[in-house]
């Protein structure tokens, strides 16, 4: 279990989510595997709901989390830098026009 997660189980570790946050806060988030995790906040869905976007930092995932899931992220695990990058190649396009499974397929398989 990482250091994170053991943080983040501890129930003395955890407190109220302030209500203010805001797209780019760094929080802690409990991802659907249970585990917590670092992630930035991407945005909120919608002005009266709970659900916020995040992006897991070490891992490059989006996902949609509720507010009851993160916590305030300690100051110990904000120094190690993001271990996922968002990255993109240059001039690459699809043959036909969009992206096929094949095509997706295909890519992965040499990036793997």
């Amino acid at each position: 279990m990482s250091a994170l997660a053991a943080f983040y189980n501890c129930p003395s570790n955890q407190s109220a989510v302030p209500g203010y946050i805001k797209e780019g806060d760094f929080v802690g988030a409990q991802h659907e595997d249970g585990g917590w995790y670092r992630a930035r906040v991407v945005r909120e869905i919608g002005q009266q709901t709970d659900l916020l976007v995040v992006r897991y930092v070490d891992f490059g995932e989006n996902s949609i989390v509720r507010l009851d899931k993160l916590q305030p992220l300690a100051p110990k695990f904000r120094h190690l830098p993001m271990q996922a990058v968002l990255a993109k190649l240059a001039d690459v396009h699809p043959s036909a026009g969009d992206w096929t499974k094949e095509d997706i397929s295909w890519f992965h398989d040499r990036v793997q």
